[in-house]
This record gives C-alpha cells, sequence and structure tokens, in this order.
C-alpha cells in the first residue's frame, strides 16, 4: 500500500486541529485557535535501525510506530483542546454573569426608592 500522497517522506507529519468561534462566522474579527503536535514519524518513511530483508514487515513496523505516535499525539491534543474550551466556557460564564448583573444593577438604579412589582404569571 503506497503512503497517502500528502505526506511525502520529505515533510514530517503533524497533526492539527483548528478552533472556530461561533462568532467568527458572524464576524470577521472573532476568534480562531490552532492546536498541533508533530509527528517524529510518518507512513512514507521507515523506522531507523530496521534490518529486514522483508519489505511488507518493514511497512507494517512503520506503520505501527506512526499509527502508536499519532494515537499518544491525538490524546495529547485532545487535552489541550478540552483545555482550552473549559477556559473558553469559564470566560463566557463570567461575562454572561456580569452582564445579567450589570442589567440589574441598572434597573435597581432606575426604581431606586420605588417599590417595584416584579410581574410573574
Amino acid at each position: 500500500m503506497a503512503p497517502p500522497p500528502n505526506t511525502p517522506s520529505t515533510r514530517p507529519s503533524i497533526l492539527h486541529a483548528t478552533y472556530i468561534s461561533p462568532a467568527t462566522l458572524e464576524q470577521p474579527s472573532g476568534q480562531t485557535h490552532t492546536f498541533t503536535r508533530p509527528l517524529s514519524s510518518s507512513l512514507s518513511r521507515i523506522p531507523a535501525g530496521t534490518t529486514t530483508a522483508s519489505p511488507e514487515r518493514a511497512s507494517t513496523i512503520a506503520k505501527t510506530a506512526y499509527l502508536s505516535e499519532l494515537r499518544g499525539a491525538v490524546t495529547a491534543l485532545q487535552g489541550e483542546i478540552n483545555e482550552f474550551l473549559t477556559a473558553r466556557m469559564e470566560e463566557d460564564n463570567n461575562r454572561s454573569n456580569q452582564a445579567a448583573k450589570s442589567e440589574r444593577e441598572r434597573r435597581e438604579e432606575e426604581n431606586y426608592g420605588e417599590e417595584v412589582m416584579d410581574e410573574e404569571d
């Protein structure tokens, strides 16, 4: 099986993911964030030190090494993405809480000294 055309042996493999904020879709000034993990192995390279007469065996060893490294990189990248998204959620929650607090304070100031009945259905 030939290596994929987008991973020539002269270029290192890189795992990357890009986060695009929903606000970016509405406003070009929104936030994007790219996560990357370089991989030292590639599907198109035979691991150093492999001494075997069988090219199929060498290919299997190379694929196994690549997939093993890829799996570790995916797990690490997933951890980075989770940390980033957790921080974003906390920022968004703080912003929402601040906006709600500001609105409540504005209404209280508007009605200072007056008895206000909350409307309930």
